[in-house]
């Protein structure tokens, strides 16, 4: 698996259940596209499977300001 572009993902706040780990990376691979996996950095490196929600809902669209 390799880093997407886009460098490190620092959370704000912690993920509940994770108070030392603010810092992910996402990683793709095309043997589980469309799934990425968001690895953690710090504490005890969590690694969690996320999907895109377009490949869910394909009306997805999520407006920042």
């Amino acid at each position: 698996m390799l880093p997407e572009t886009g460098g490190v993902i620092e959370m704000v706040s912690p993920l509940p259940g994770f108070p030392s780990c603010r810092r992910f990376v996402l990683m793709a691979a095309p043997d589980i596209a469309p799934f990425a996996r968001l690895q953690g950095l710090d504490g005890d490196k969590p690694s969690f499977l996320t999907l895109p929600p377009q490949a869910v809902v394909s009306t997805y669209h999520q407006t920042l300001s």
